[in-house]
């Protein structure tokens, strides 16, 4: 058996994933070795069978059994945010819902703004909400703290969310996300002579695992984002309910 075919199926043997350019990928099919056609059409019932297999209702459940107690906001827009969140961490989308907390936290920071210059929940300006929703986030972190509802270390602790999270993920910087990961004891194959190297790469150096280790850093900063997002929702809440009562 070729060498280079042996490498490939042993590596899919032990579970191991494969990266390489679109290129690379073709030429080593070309060459008769195994490694999937990421191009390939799969028929929308073959999808829709992995997607929702008998195994993944168990997966579902321990992935939501591990939430912290979710904030009780009686508001729909905010409802409707926590429940797609809730949907894509019950899938494994870890990614979509990182992306999603840091949608609830921009919109739930300019509601408590326009409550508190509103004061109140009764009456309604269109022109107002609008150039309130407008705002750049870090304009509304500087807002929210002139409304007296953040503190200083809340208004740092936002500032920093902006930079390292919310950042990186609404404008999907790749290289932001991944720069820190490095993996260890990577096998390189040499397609032409069948020979397998072992060294390590940084995800910043090499784009073809980048999107692998994304999804690496999405899976193990979920729980803190999405803790962090819901205990910063669930205190702005506090923060204005009261408003609510007395209007």
């Amino acid at each position: 058996m070729d060498k280079s075919v042996k490498a490939v199926e042993d590596a899919l043997k032990d579970g191991k994933q494969i990266h390489a350019s679109p290129e690379t990928m073709k030429t080593m099919r070309e060459k008769g070795l195994p490694v999937p056609d990421l191009d390939e059409i799969i028929p929308w019932e073959d999808y829709v069978e992995k997607l929702f297999g008998h195994d993944k209702k168990e997966k579902a459940l321990n992935r939501v059994k591990k939430l912290p107690q979710l904030a009780n906001i009686p508001v729909p827009a905010i409802t409707n945010i926590y429940k797609e969140i809730l949907k894509c961490i019950a899938h494994g989308l870890n990614g979509a819902a990182i992306t999603l907390s840091c949608v609830l936290l921009d919109h739930m920071l300019k509601y408590s703004i326009f409550k508190v210059e509103m004061n109140g929940f009764v009456t309604y300006d269109q022109e107002k909400w609008d150039q309130i929703e407008g705002l750049a986030f870090g304009d509304a972190i500087g807002r929210a703290a002139s409304c007296k509802l953040i503190t200083k270390e809340e208004r740092k602790a936002l500032h920093e969310f902006r930079e390292k999270v919310r950042n990186p993920y609404l404008h999907y910087n790749l290289l932001n996300i991944v720069k820190d990961v490095t993996a260890h004891n990577i096998q390189t194959l040499e397609i032409s002579s069948g020979n397998v190297t072992t060294s390590t790469i940084s995800a910043a150096d090499d784009p073809t695992i980048q999107p692998s280790a994304k999804a690496f850093v999405d899976e193990k900063n979920l729980p803190l984002i999405f803790s962090f997002v819901n205990e910063f929702v669930a205190k702005l809440w506090k923060k204005i309910e009261p408003l609510s009562k007395s209007s």
